[in-house]
């Protein structure tokens, strides 16, 4: 045999023997396949590890709180079981918003109530929420949970302090419409003159502001429909009454 044919031989025993390497550790590769079913998806990866949860770990498949594996992360594999095949069923992720508290969490639950009883959240009387109770979960839903804000207390006005100035009339009053208020018309005062209303019949009182000019013939004054309406009726239409100049302090 030439020096030629020994090179080529050598050349051709170790290109034989790198091949046979290559083979060998693409079936040990091929060995340690696991298929993965993650929720409706199909897919392969190469990882070890003496449990499921190693292999998914090795395999940077991460699991969230609540998601669901089978066979169990625990499970230990018996031997050279490859290759493995693994379902997760995924739980849904869902922002919890509980009382300005925000909290991302995962869950297998199909409706709101049935994720506030998992969670230990019971709902009080003054507690809002932006869903039905019987909504259905979806990926990524806000549930959001606050209290009722409290009414505020009823400001209660303060009395009008005031003298009068001994000028008083005696008469009827009418009403008409006009500037809403506490207003009235006088062909007596002034515009800008505070005047106390007396209905002589009930004793009710009003405080009331000149900015017209009337009434004629036979009323001593003409109250705007809301200052009347809080001595008398609208249907009484003409009441009897005591004016009284007055100074607001």
């Amino acid at each position: 045999m030439s020096k030629i044919q020994k090179i080529i031989l050598s050349i051709l025993s170790l290109a034989f023997i790198v091949l046979v390497s290559q083979i060998a550790k693409a079936e040990r590769t091929s060995d340690k396949e696991t298929i993965i079913f993650d929720q409706g998806f199909e897919y392969k990866i190469e990882s070890d590890g003496e449990t499921i949860g190693e292999i998914l770990n090795n395999g940077g498949i991460e699991i969230q709180e609540n998601d669901i594996v089978f066979p169990s992360l625990d499970y230990k594999l018996e031997g050279d079981r490859y290759p493995v095949k693994i379902i997760i069923d995924r739980a849904i992720p869902v922002l919890l918003i509980f009382y300005d508290k925000a909290e991302k969490i995962f869950t297998q639950k199909e409706k709101v109530v049935e994720v506030l009883e998992a969670e230990g959240i019971n709902l009080k009387d003054n507690d809002l929420i932006n869903y039905n109770l019987n909504t259905e979960i979806f990926p990524n839903i806000e549930i959001k949970i606050w209290q009722k804000p409290k009414p505020k207390p009823k400001s209660i006005p303060r009395p009008i302090k005031f003298v009068k100035t001994g000028e008083i009339q005696t008469g009827l009053a009418t009403w008409y419409s006009y500037i809403p208020g506490n207003f009235c018309a006088s062909t007596t005062y002034r515009k800008g003159t505070k005047l106390l209303v007396t209905n002589l019949k009930n004793g009710k009182k009003v405080i009331v502001t000149v900015n017209d000019y009337g009434p004629f013939n036979g009323p001593i004054i003409d109250l705007e429909r809301n200052a009347f309406l809080k001595l008398s009726p609208l249907f009484k239409g003409v009441i009897r009454v005591r004016v009284e100049k007055i100074k607001v302090l």
